[in-house]
């Protein structure tokens, strides 16, 4: 009886992750749809759920939410107005930029140590944000980018992934500071 109990729990734990791993991507890929505008706001929410699920999820989990926004908002088209078929090419540095937070936060994350997810959230938003910027430098000098991309692609990417990070982790801190209470 207690093994048929047991692996109901697991299978029912098993069906809310997946319907999770779901929603959470296709949150991903809509946000840009649903919020349009301005590219704090929808940084900051994508943000916020590369973070999460790094404090939830393990990477192939996560897969779907670290690249659905960016095509997201190439089918939208609509963050970046004409520039936004720019995103296509700097699609795979946004998807490096966002498996390098998720990583790096990932690697810092401890419930019980907020400070040392602290670091992991500033470190992986100045890495992402390198990771993303450094191509639009490069491909601005090239002439193959305009200027105007290169503060989306740079000082944008590093505010919304500290603001959308910190905030998860202030979410994130009250979830496990309930479940310790329990």
């Amino acid at each position: 009886m207690r093994k048929q109990v047991e692996a109901r729990a697991y299978l029912l734990d098993q069906k809310r992750k997946i319907a999770e791993i779901v929603l959470l991507s296709l949150v991903s890929f809509f946000t840009p749809f649903l919020l349009g505008h301005p590219q704090i706001l929808v940084g900051s929410v994508v943000n916020f759920i590369i973070v999460r699920n790094a404090f939830y999820m393990s990477a192939s989990e996560a897969f779907l939410s670290l690249i659905l926004p960016s095509l997201g908002a190439i089918s939208r088209g609509v963050l970046f107005g004409p520039m936004t078929p720019f995103l296509i090419y700097f699609a795979p540095y946004i998807w490096l930029g966002n498996f390098t937070l998720f990583l790096v936060v990932k690697y810092f994350s401890n419930e019980k140590d907020i400070a040392k997810s602290s670091v992991g959230i500033a470190l992986g938003s100045l890495a992402k944000s390198l990771l993303i910027f450094l191509p639009a430098f490069v491909l601005n000098k090239l002439k193959f980018a305009p200027i105007i991309l290169l503060a989306p692609m740079g000082m944008v990417q590093l505010i919304t992934a500290l603001v959308g990070g910190f905030v998860s982790l202030f979410v994130f801190a009250i979830e496990t500071g309930k479940r310790s209470n329990d």
